[in-house]
């Protein structure tokens, strides 16, 4: 809502459900001040495992509400960076992986006797 675009986005709604499971929300830039509070606050309402967000929505709101209580953790720093390879090459460069070593293993037990 506040970016205008959902946190997790796919292609489909398999690939976004994967990207919600998998990856960090999508970020907008560097921030500071208020802007920077609030972004730990989303990113803190965002989090995968439930006992990392905030206990309450009561929490959720006095964070909203009184931005200079928010402790800016560097939370947004800490997400893990975008990879720089397509997901479909990743998945065909593992499944080469996987294929090449099952042939080395069926090579070297056939040399074995």
């Amino acid at each position: 809502m506040l970016t205008g675009e959902p946190p997790f986005q796919g292609e489909n709604v398999y690939a976004a459900m994967r990207a919600k499971l998998q990856d960090d929300p999508r970020r907008r830039g560097a921030c500071s001040g208020d802007l920077a509070a609030l972004e730990e606050t989303v990113l803190h309402a965002l989090e995968r495992d439930p006992r990392d967000r905030p206990e309450s929505a009561l929490e959720l709101r006095e964070a909203l509400a009184h931005p200079e209580s928010v402790v800016v953790t560097g939370r947004a720093s800490r997400q893990r960076p975008k990879p720089k390879m397509p997901r479909w090459l990743r998945t065909l460069l593992a499944v080469g992986a996987a294929v090449a070593a099952y042939g080395l293993l069926v090579w070297t037990l056939s040399r074995a006797g």
